[in-house]
């Protein structure tokens, strides 16, 4: 719901930022050409079958981090979001 409200005001970062110039929280796409929205289903999907396929938590994804895994995710660095927290 919070992504689709950035979109429709598209907002973004001012350019006082200095590692975060020019990123926007409304895009559609990140830099590889993949859906944002289509990487926060898979999130949410993973975290709802985390019983049977722990493969999230192999990611370093978990309640001391997600939020900062889907500030990344929306900011559009996709798979490179995972990177950073492994």
């Amino acid at each position: 719901m919070n992504h689709v409200l950035t979109r429709i005001y598209k907002i973004s970062f001012n350019e006082k930022g200095i590692y975060l110039k020019h990123k926007s929280l409304s895009r559609d796409v990140d830099d590889d050409g993949k859906s944002i929205m289509g990487w926060l289903s898979a999130m949410i999907n993973k975290h709802v079958d985390v019983a049977k396929n722990p493969d999230i938590t192999k990611l370093n994804v978990n309640n001391s981090t997600f939020n900062v895994v889907a500030l990344l995710l929306r900011l559009g660095y996709g798979k490179r979001t995972f990177a950073f927290t492994c």
